[in-house]
């Protein structure tokens, strides 16, 4: 077992507050809620590091279509869900191109209507249309 240290820590009455809700909640004390989430954070060395609740992850993962549990996880799923491959070259697309796509494609699913797209577009540059 990892040698423990005793913290005593000032903590605001608002975040106190948050925490022992959710402690009993769970049915836990106070302090081991909050032994158990402090290893999230320090796995990362950040100024600005992102929380996510589970209402917002379930969200993502119903866009995303995959179930995430790590910050590598996620920032993957985004990059792919934003990325075309056309004939092994990666292309990364911006979130306001992918809308203005989705926007017109009338009556054809997405995956068909990118592909014709593109392929059409491909083809006006060489010359073939």
């Amino acid at each position: 077992m990892a040698l423990q240290t005793l913290l005593r820590i000032p903590v605001s009455g608002p975040i106190f507050e948050k925490f022992d809700e959710q402690a009993k909640a769970l049915n836990k004390p106070i302090e081991y809620l909050i032994a158990e989430r402090l290893p999230q954070l320090a796995e990362t060395d950040s100024e600005k590091p992102i929380v996510i609740d589970d209402d917002h992850r379930r969200r993502l993962e119903h866009v995303l279509g995959r179930n995430l549990s790590t910050a590598e996880e996620l920032v993957r799923a985004m990059e792919h869900s934003m990325t075309l491959d056309v004939g092994g070259v990666r292309i990364e697309l911006t979130p306001y191109l992918l809308n203005r796509l989705q926007s017109r494609c009338f009556g054809v699913p997405f995956d068909q209507f990118m592909a014709l797209t593109v392929k059409r577009g491909l083809e006006e540059y060489c010359g073939l249309r």
